[in-house]
């Protein structure tokens, strides 16, 4: 069945996605629930923009339920940072910043198993979070160094995050 103008929970402590469009498909004990377009809206009253999402259940009659999330995201740096420092995520641990740290654009893509029932080891999860950014400043000096104007990349996994931006460190043109 269709959605329209609807607000779901997704897991942890990820706020919902509100205004939400899509596709909800039931095949027997698999549940797919695709997403075209939704906002997550933060406790601090930044928003995130959710487009072409989907969240996959397979065999939901046998523990652990653990659901397939796929997501676009497009939204402020630090509302995006926000959206990524929740449980089950917490991508935000392995960067060291908080989301106030951080201004300019973000667009980017969420994977995550994502625990659907109590008592799940989370550790134990896989997830993946690659984001674009435009223009983003760090509120902090990194390193001892001030850092504006980056236009780069961050990919974050359970392990590790690799960053990639061509920016201005202290006023001076850096990679």
């Amino acid at each position: 069945f269709q959605i329209e103008g609807s607000r779901f929970d997704t897991a942890g402590r990820i706020p919902p996605i509100r205004d939400a469009v899509g596709v909800v498909g039931f095949h027997g004990n698999d549940v797919d629930i695709s997403l075209s377009s939704g906002t997550v809206y933060m406790p601090s009253g930044r928003t995130v923009a959710a487009s072409n999402g989907t969240l996959t259940v397979k065999e939901a009659n046998h523990p652990p339920v653990i659901g397939a999330l796929d997501l676009d995201v497009d939204g402020d740096a630090s509302a995006v940072a926000e959206l990524a420092s929740y449980e089950p995520i917490n991508a935000m641990r392995h960067v060291g910043f908080l989301p106030e740290d951080l201004s300019g654009s973000v667009t980017g893509h969420v994977k995550a198993d994502i625990p659907l029932q109590s008592g799940v080891d989370s550790s134990k999860l896989d997830w993946l979070v690659s984001l674009d950014y435009t223009g983003m400043s760090l509120a902090k000096p990194f390193e001892g160094q001030t850092v504006t104007d980056a236009d780069g990349s961050i990919t974050v996994d359970p392990e590790k995050a690799v960053i990639s931006a061509k920016a201005l460190l202290n006023g001076i043109p850096a990679e």
